[in-house]
């Protein structure tokens, strides 16, 4: 009686995982993240951070995207966000805050300290605003 139910199940297994697709190497390896998804303080927008790996140059790339909930379209703002701090929707939700991997822009001395920038994206024009604030990078960002 055991042996016919374990053969019963075997054969229900065996069955079943014929019908998935295997999993292959580049699609277990080429995984897409989404370390950060926030929806706009008017719900018009939702902001979507996607980490994944970029093989060429050995790192990850970090993108943030717009996704307008009305037309269902999506708008690359980004492919170098920092990983340091989260983008941060203006209570507005007309803008977002963020900052950008200085690891990714070529610098002719790797021992020198570039300004970091606060940006700052408008979501109605499509345009950023650099805001310098020197040689430090922000632990934390917020509105007020």
């Amino acid at each position: 009686m055991k042996l016919c139910l374990v053969l019963i199940l075997k054969l229900i297994l065996c069955s079943s995982t014929g019908t998935k697709p295997k999993l292959t190497l580049n699609e277990y390896f080429d995984f897409t993240n989404y370390p950060s998804l926030s929806l706009s303080p008017n719900g018009q927008h939702l902001l979507i951070q996607s980490k994944f790996p970029s093989w060429n140059s050995n790192s990850y790339e970090n993108s943030l995207w717009l996704y307008n909930i009305e037309t269902k379209k999506k708008q690359l703002i980004t492919r170098a966000l920092s990983e340091s701090l989260k983008p941060q929707w203006s209570p507005s939700g007309n803008w977002i805050a963020f900052l950008l991997d200085h690891n990714s822009i070529p610098s002719s001395d790797k021992y020198s300290k570039v300004n970091e920038y606060i940006y700052l994206y408008s979501v109605i024009s499509n345009e950023w605003l650099p805001i310098d604030i020197g040689k430090e990078t922000p632990l934390a960002l917020t509105w007020s």
